[in-house]
This record gives C-alpha cells, structure tokens and sequence, in this order.
C-alpha cells in the first residue's frame, strides 16, 4: 500500500477532481543514462539531491529523513554504514567534504531503501558494490542543477510526509517543500507529464490539506526532470467546490474520506 496504490485505485477520483493542466515544457536531454540500473540511479539521486538542497537552504533545513535506515535490518556493517554516512553528511554541510564524495553512499542508500520498500533482502555484497558509472551518472546530473530553482527564502522541507494521512494509505512522502511549492524528482529520459504524475501531485496535495495544511498552504506543484535540468509547475486548484460522484454530492473532504475508506477495506 502506498500513495501510487492509492491513485491508482481511485484513479477516476483524481480525474473527477482536477483538471490536469497542459504541458508545452520541452528540453535537450543533457544527462543521458550510463547504465541500466535506472531505479536505484533515480533515488540515489534522490538523496544526493536532498544533500545539495540542504546545503543551499542551511537556514531552513533542521532534519535529514533516511528512509534506507530501515533496511538495515538488524545487520551491524549497514548499522554502521548509515552513522558513517549521516558524520560525512555534516562535514558535507560544514564544507569539508565535496557532494562527490558522498555519491557512492548515495547509490548503496538507494540500494537499502530497495530493501525496506520491497519483500526481500539482497546480499550485502549486492548492497555495498557501487558501479562507477552510477557515480557518473549521478555527478552528471547534480551538474545540471540550478541552485536558483531550490533556493528557499523561507522554507525547505526535505522528504515531507503527511502524518496520519501518510500511515492512512500506507506511505506517501514527497520530495522537496520549497516556499510553498511541492516539487516531486522524475529521473527519466523522457520529458513528460503523464496523467500518473499529475495524480501522484494530486494526492500529495490533498493529504496536505486533510492535515489541515500542515506545511502551510500549497500555491503550486510540478516535477523536476533531472536529465533535463529543468522544471515544470502549476498552480495548485481551488478546493472549495462539490462534486457528484457515486450519486451523492460531496466537497473534496468527503470525496477523499470515502476513497480512502474503500481504498482500506480493499
């Protein structure tokens, strides 16, 4: 169970609820992959990206999530493995460490968050083995970053989660909170913005509001497309309005207590 199951269930919610707004971004690929280890590249920049964004909003940023602490799994070596990284981290931030050094932690934090989000476990000669070509591709794509875009001026949140609504569903964390904008990180070679992405969007943005907005209002939310070092956003829609579904008429709170209710009992 997650936020993707949970869209994906209700899908005809999401469609019912919002417009999906047009998309005319286009783009040169910049930074084609270098290998075919796709998902494990796509969060291990995932967290290289979190470390580059907490260095540029120093000010803003008080916590790091780890979510590959929890597959650690009782075993010492990734025990150590994750104080070693989190000692690198600080003396990343304090400037005596370059991000570099800390991309082939990346790609094994890619690899233990593999473990918990999946139902196996691999080997921890798997784990630890980093191909260099995913650091290159990694560092490839931090180049193209443009500090500008991720540059808060009174807030960052890194990998926020939605509280009781996030356990609700089964999981949904996001990946940057920048100044009222909800940015998720798409690490694809095609520029696009599918009708899975605005839903994705969506229900991040409502679970914000059944918290009762406990990241403050969202005013827009889009997509970052790493290999193309460039972003997309929109205005986040009116939720003040009824809608007719299953032959009752409801607002948004009651459309989305009812979905996830059947999502639940599913």
């Amino acid at each position: 169970m997650s936020l993707t199951d949970w869209v994906s269930f209700d899908s005809s919610l999401f469609d019912l609820l919002f417009d999906k707004p047009p998309f005319n971004l286009r783009g040169e690929l910049k930074a084609a992959p270098l290998t075919n280890h796709y998902r494990t590249v796509g969060t291990a920049f995932d967290y290289a990206m979190r470390l580059l964004v907490s260095r540029i909003n120093y000010a803003f940023v008080n916590d790091f999530p780890i979510v590959a602490e929890h597959g650690i799994k009782g075993n010492k070596i990734r025990q150590k493995f994750i104080a070693d990284f989190d000692e690198n981290r600080k003396a990343f931030l304090n400037g005596e460490l370059p991000l570099f050094d800390l991309l082939p932690d990346c790609v094994v934090l890619a690899k233990l968050e593999a473990v918990f989000r999946s139902s196996r476990d691999f080997p921890n000669s798997e784990i630890f083995y980093v191909d260099d070509d995913d650091v290159r591709d990694l560092n490839n794509l931090i180049g193209l970053v443009e500090h500008g875009l991720f540059t808060a001026e009174k807030q960052c949140v890194l990998n926020p989660t939605f509280g009781q609504s996030s356990l609700d569903i089964g999981g949904a964390d996001a990946d940057f909170i920048v100044d009222g904008v909800l940015i998720d990180i798409k690490t694809t070679k095609f520029l696009k913005f599918t009708r899975e992405y605005f839903r994705q969007l969506m229900g991040y943005y409502v679970l914000n509001l059944r918290e009762g907005q406990m990241y403050g209002e969202l005013e827009r939310l889009g997509i970052y497309y790493s290999r193309f070092g460039t972003v997309f956003t929109f205005p986040a829609p009116d939720y003040y309005y009824r809608i007719e579904r299953k032959g009752k008429i409801l607002d948004l709170y009651e459309a989305v207590e009812e979905s996830i209710s059947e999502y639940q009992e599913a």
